[in-house]
């Protein structure tokens, strides 16, 4: 029997809860992943009233050894993901000459190699066990970038790029890697409410692979 398990990396209140309960209203098991234990418990409370099946576990996305032996954990209980959202990140305001070079490698490595330390775990695992779809969270600031947010700026357009390359690398036709580019900020009760983006995220889940875009813009239309 195929597995319906998703796995939602940088869980948060946010877009990660609402993916959480579109997909599990669907039917898939989730496991959330966040460095917040207390966090954990709170999110899986509310899928719990709402009959989602979940299971939660504490990593860290700048941690590759404990990030991989939690992924392994959620896949040894709940089976391989057919789905990986990687939401994890750090957004700081500040300009380029404002913020510091540390700063900056920090929220990098978050945002960026974070991503990366999760495809380097799930994508052979995804590959080996029938294929599943890595997607990540994109930003308008890929785009357009901001001065006044010029290290999330520079985290978004570098998470395209990866995406990209890494779309390129996979040889697997069951394997799909893709962001869906929030082109606005996220605001309950807008276009950019979070319940409405998870909805795109469910819809790109299940969009043809034959018609397979790397990105894909969430955007109102003029």
């Amino acid at each position: 029997m195929e597995s319906k398990h998703v796995i939602i990396v940088g869980a948060g209140p946010g877009i990660s809860m609402s993916v959480a309960k579109k997909f599990g209203k669907e039917g898939y098991v989730v496991s959330l992943i966040s460095r917040s234990a207390k966090k954990l418990v709170q999110y899986s409370k509310e899928l719990n009233e709402l009959g989602i099946r979940n299971s939660v576990f504490e990593a860290d996305s700048g941690n590759f050894k404990m990030m991989e032996h939690q992924i392994n954990l959620a896949v040894l209980k709940q089976g391989a993901p057919k789905m990986v959202l990687y939401n994890a990140f750090k957004a700081s305001e500040g300009t380029a000459l404002e913020y510091t070079t540390e700063d900056f490698h920090t929220d990098f490595d978050i945002n960026v190699m974070g991503a990366l330390r999760v495809a380097k775990i799930v994508l052979p695992n995804m590959t080996n066990n029938g294929g599943g779809k890595l997607l990540f969270t994109g930003g308008g600031l890929a785009h357009y970038p901001q001065k006044e947010y010029a290290s999330l700026s520079l985290s978004k357009s570098g998470l395209l790029t990866l995406v990209n390359v890494l779309s390129q690398e996979i040889s697997s036709e069951k394997v799909k890697v893709g962001t869906l580019t929030i082109m606005g900020f996220v605001e309950k009760g807008t276009f950019y409410d979070p319940d409405k983006i998870a909805k795109a995220y469910w819809d790109l889940f299940n969009k043809n692979p034959e018609n397979w875009d790397v990105e894909t813009l969430y955007q109102e239309e003029n």
